[in-house]
This record gives structure tokens, C-alpha cells and sequence, in this order.
């Protein structure tokens, strides 16, 4: 019995890749019986028919899932942000990174469009998120520059792009792919927000044996599953300065004393990313009341 990787479904049909192959393979009844719906990125055991057409078997354990999007064993992901157009809303890029640190994902960083790269912006980035020990590559997709670290850090793994529509999320798998794979979007010159274009998560296998998708949802993600009081266990930067505030019980939100409050006044924590803290802090807790039913 041979053993995939599920790199799309749609309508009850999904892509199983499987030694250099695609197969598409139907799910067998016992799956609608127990509930389970294969996602992307799932491993799973299947059944071969003919040359092309087969029957998945069995879902193999997952080590995480995702609902929006609905992805399954995910390595990487990959956040993009433009360093020019449109405006970067670094509000939603930490949703994502505390939602991928929750899921055990790996959360990186590619800093787009380089070749008309705002300086302020790049300052901004770099203020912000290189104390916390994120990787991140500054790249130009249009002239397909910085490619190389970027695809040498992607080898055998599965990845999975995130971020706002008009960023290049398209154009970079375009570059990695090697070929027009995606269709891209174009930015409006007033509202400067891109169209989204893809509607369904599809993995692709590149020849470094890592899977490349990009994933529609990802820019409408909320913090759920996450207790407010542990959202500082999620900001990679506040870990040196967690013990050292005057209360153990410290959020660092309007308690005195606290020793991250006071690094972000120093500089040594970026002022945009506790603002978000803080913003998030409140969003994680107004979305816990209304599951508590209060």
C-alpha cells in the first residue's frame, strides 16, 4: 500500500503525490462516518486502481492542523510583507506568527519588494522583528533577487505562504516554481490593495523535495486557542524579561514594574510589536468571554 502526500482537494477529489507521481484519489466512506476530512499537506495511505486514480485509505496522524486555512503538517510558514505597496498591517503578520507558534509552525519573514523598498518601512521592520529572533530575507520577487538563502532554507519542507493580498505571495511561488503557476493579483493605485486570487490551498513539490503553497484565509485569522495570560509566551522577545517583572503574575499590559514595558521603552523590544501585544491581549480576551458564554 503506497504512501502520500494530499497536495490539493477539491469536490470530493484529492491530488495524492506519491514518488514522483500524482494520483487522484477519492476518500473511502469510513472518513464521512468518522468525521475526518482530509486536508492538505496530510500524509496518508492509498489504494492505487489504475495508472492516474485511486482511494485514500488511511489519514496518517497529524503533528498540526490549521482551520483557516484548513492545512495539515505544516514546517514553515512563510509571511510576506511589502516594503513598498500596499501598506504593511503588521497587526495581522503577529496574529499569524503567535497562531503558528501555538501550532508548532515555524514562522518566517520575507520582506518584499526590495527594489522599491520604502526606507521607512524597512526601519519599521527591522525595529520590530529582529529582536525576536525570527528568520527573515529581503527579497524583490519581480526581479527574483534573494532567492537563493530563502530556497536553501525551504529544502524538504513543507511551506506555506501568508499575508496580505498584493504583497507578491503569487509572483515569489512563480519565482520558486519556475514557471506561471499562480494566477497573480494587481494593486488598486487608490485603495492600493491587492485582489485575492487564490481559493484553494495547493501544495506543489519543487525539485528540493520541500512543498510550496500558498493559503487563502490566512489574512483573516484571530488569535483563538490561546489564553490571554499565556499570550506573552508567543512574543519570542519578551522571553529574556518573563521573571523580572515586580509581580509574578505580570501580563505586561497596566501593571507596575514590569521589566518588558520598560524594554520597550528602552528600544530593546519595538514599540509597534507590544502595541499589538496589547491590542491582541484584548481581542484574545473578548473572543474567551464569548466562548465562556459571558
Amino acid at each position: 500500500m503506497p504512501k502520500g502526500i494530499i497536495l490539493k482537494g477539491v469536490g470530493g477529489l484529492y491530488t495524492v503525490y506519491s514518488e514522483g507521481r500524482t494520483y487522484s484519489c477519492k476518500p473511502r466512506g469510513v472518513f464521512r462516518i468518522k468525521g475526518v476530512t482530509p486536508l492538505p499537506g496530510d500524509c496518508c495511505m492509498f489504494d492505487i486502481v489504475d495508472d492516474e486514480l485511486g482511494f485514500i485509505l488511511e489519514i496518517l496522524p497529524r503533528k498540526n492542523e490549521l482551520i483557516r486555512p484548513a492545512v495539515a503538517n505544516v514546517d514553515i510558514a512563510a509571511i510576506v510583507i511589502a516594503l513598498s505597496s500596499p501598506e504593511p498591517d503588521f497587526y495581522m503578520v503577529d496574529k499569524i506568527i503567535a497562531t503558528c507558534l501555538v501550532k508548532k509552525i515555524e514562522p518566517i519573514l520575507i520582506a518584499n519588494k526590495a527594489d522599491t523598498a520604502k526606507e521607512e518601512i524597512w526601519d519599521t521592520f527591522l525595529k520590530n522583528y529582529a529582536p525576536t529572533g525570527l528568520r527573515y530575507f529581503k527579497i524583490s520577487a519581480k526581479n527574483e533577487t534573494g532567492f537563493e538563502d530563502l530556497l536553501e532554507y525551504f529544502d524538504c519542507k513543507t511551506v506555506v505562504f501568508a499575508g496580505q493580498s498584493g504583497t507578491g505571495k503569487s509572483t515569489i511561488i512563480n519565482a520558486i516554481v519556475g514557471y506561471e503557476l499562480m494566477e497573480t493579483g494587481c494593486i488598486s493605485e487608490k485603495i492600493e490593495r491587492g485582489r485575492h486570487t487564490t481559493r484553494h490551498t495547493n501544495f506543489i513539490h519543487i525539485k528540493s523535495g520541500a512543498f510550496i503553497a500558498d493559503t487563502p484565509g490566512f489574512s483573516n485569522v484571530e488569535p483563538e486557542g490561546i489564553d490571554e495570560k499565556e499570550l506573552h509566551l508567543y512574543y519570542p522577545e519578551f522571553k529574556p524579561w518573563i521573571g523580572q517583572c515586580k509581580f509574578q503574575t505580570c501580563v505586561h499590559i497596566k501593571e507596575p514594574g514590569c521589566a518588558v514595558k520598560e524594554k520597550v521603552q528602552q528600544g530593546s523590544i519595538g514599540d509597534l510589536r507590544y502595541e499589538n501585544y496589547s491590542r491582541m491581549y484584548y481581542r484574545i480576551m473578548e473572543l474567551n468571554k464569548q466562548k465562556r458564554g459571558y
